[in-house]
């Protein structure tokens, strides 16, 4: 009775996706519900770091954010507004906003602020997907990561405003995103995921903590969530500090930020380059702030104090 029910609502929920996007929502169902319960739950490789388990939960994690946002704009599309448009753009990929944004540019005539306003607006939100994936992934430490972070997802928010204020009256279509539930994507970032653990344990054992900013700079460039993830755990683990994940963390996403003003600068035109160069720039230096002027106090006390033994 309730699939009779529910009947023409899944009839318009399939047309609105395609064919395509179906066998992409059906493959992360395979992921999630088939692969997922039946790896393994313990540690293996070097450093005894890669838990098959435990790699696959962020897989589903990650694609799973991305989807619910995707499977949003298939079903609404135009009627999500601009700036539900830069927030879905966001919780999808911003470096894929980013990208598709300063192509579409060129074909664009007048100011182009809104798509100004939708690469910063996914940028933003970027930061708030990481406070997610920090929320789930260390629970326990959260409130010593949040802070800083959630600094920069202000700092940057407000930067958005701007070119939102001043394309007031100008009009923009929605990119078409790419959907994250592609079972290449997942596997991909998964081996990524994988990759970024090794190497941040090797790192960290050979070298010191102080050499995991080389691998949080070069693993941040391209994307955020698999140093996200991979330090979240370490900080809940309490193989790091805090004070040192966050600052690795916001230290690969200013990398990340510096990726983005080379795709805009490669792809887009020079009157939309010098925009975004302008923004991203005034970006990283909050960041660069945040990171030399963030006292660790500040984190710390957010934490009951317990008496000492």
């Amino acid at each position: 009775m309730v699939l009779l029910q529910l009947k023409e609502p899944m009839h318009h929920f399939v047309e609105k996706m395609g064919p395509h996007d179906m066998t992409a929502v059906v493959q992360f169902v395979v992921i999630s519900l088939i692969i997922f319960p039946l790896l393994p739950d313990r540690a293996f490789g070097p450093y005894r770091v890669l838990n098959p388990f435990d790699i696959w939960r962020m897989v589903v994690l990650i694609v799973g954010i991305g989807l619910s946002a995707y499977i949003v704009y298939k079903i609404w599309g135009e009627k999500i507004g601009i700036i539900l448009g830069g927030v879905l753009g966001g919780l999808i990929s911003s470096t894929a906003t980013t990208v598709s944004y300063a192509r579409r540019a060129k074909s664009m005539t007048g100011p182009k602020s809104l798509a100004v306003f939708v690469i910063l607006a996914a940028s933003s939100i970027a930061y708030g997907r990481v406070l997610f994936e920090l929320a789930v992934v260390a629970p326990r430490s959260f409130a010593q990561l949040f802070m800083p972070i959630g600094a920069m997802l202000l700092w940057m928010s407000l930067l958005s405003l701007v070119p939102l204020w001043l394309s007031r009256g100008q009009r923009e279509t929605i990119a078409q995103p790419k959907n994250p539930a592609e079972l290449k994507a997942a596997l991909i970032f998964g081996a990524i995921y994988a990759v970024v653990l090794v190497a941040v344990a090797a790192t960290k054992q050979q070298f010191g903590p102080t050499a995991l900013y080389a691998v949080s700079i070069l693993s941040g460039l391209t994307d955020m969530d698999a140093i996200t993830l991979s330090v979240g755990r370490m900080v809940e683990e309490k193989r790091i500090a805090p004070f040192t994940g966050w600052r690795l963390i916001l230290t690969a996403s200013l990398a990340n930020l510096v990726f983005k003003s080379a795709a805009v600068a490669i792809l887009a035109p020079w009157d939309f380059t010098k925009k975004m160069l302008l923004f991203f720039a005034l970006s990283i230096l909050g960041g660069l702030l945040i990171l030399w002027l963030w006292p660790d106090s500040w984190v710390i006390n957010l934490l009951p104090k317990t008496p000492s033994p």
